[in-house]
């Protein structure tokens, strides 16, 4: 499982759609309160927030938790 870094200093909570299609996030600073993906919709959310948010210098990575 993955979730969603923010400039690496915060977390994806949740990712919603908004209206016109782009993607919503709700930020934590938490890292056991950030949604968990799969690596494929975490890539693919990533992808798209940091095209969406390109010229608001804010970046958006994936990040692996490990298994226990």
């Amino acid at each position: 499982m993955y979730r969603i870094k923010i400039n690496n200093i915060g977390y994806v909570k949740s990712v919603e759609f908004n209206v016109d299609s782009s993607l919503l996030i709700v930020p934590t600073t938490m890292p056991n309160e950030a949604e968990l993906f799969e690596k494929d919709q975490a890539k693919r959310y990533c992808n798209i927030l940091n095209y969406e948010n390109q010229s608001k210098n804010i970046t958006f990575s994936i990040e692996e938790i490990p298994s226990e």
